[in-house]
């Protein structure tokens, strides 16, 4: 599993975009306008990917089944937060066994813990 964690509007759906076309996966994403967006970037940048998946198709697994060879997640933290709408997330954990973290790239942004309100 690889992770792509960067700022908003840097790229990280197209990073999604290309992997998806090469690989023959379905990007799951936040709604139907993202959807939609998701596959005229593709597009217009050139690459032919599967119709994106929402998550609400995912939860209720509303694709086809046979012949997915694997899905890439957009906005992996908001699909989690909507699971707890009323209650902030404020980290996760993983394996490192089953994430791909670049080595060029930093993957954690520190944040002053002590104002925070846990």
């Amino acid at each position: 599993m690889k992770a792509i964690i960067k700022e908003r509007n840097e790229g990280k759906t197209l990073e999604l975009i290309k992997i998806a076309a090469e690989q023959g996966l379905y990007i799951i994403v936040r709604n139907q306008e993202m959807a939609y967006y998701t596959r005229e970037l593709a597009e217009k940048k050139g690459f032919q990917i599967l119709f994106p998946i929402t998550y609400s198709e995912f939860d209720r697994k509303a694709y086809y089944g046979k012949n997915i060879k694997g899905f890439l997640f957009d906005d992996l933290d908001a699909y989690i937060q909507m699971r707890s709408p009323n209650v902030r997330i404020f980290a996760f954990t993983a394996s490192n066994e089953s994430i791909d973290f670049p080595k060029s790239e930093p993957v954690f942004f520190a944040t002053n813990l002590k104002n925070m309100n846990f």
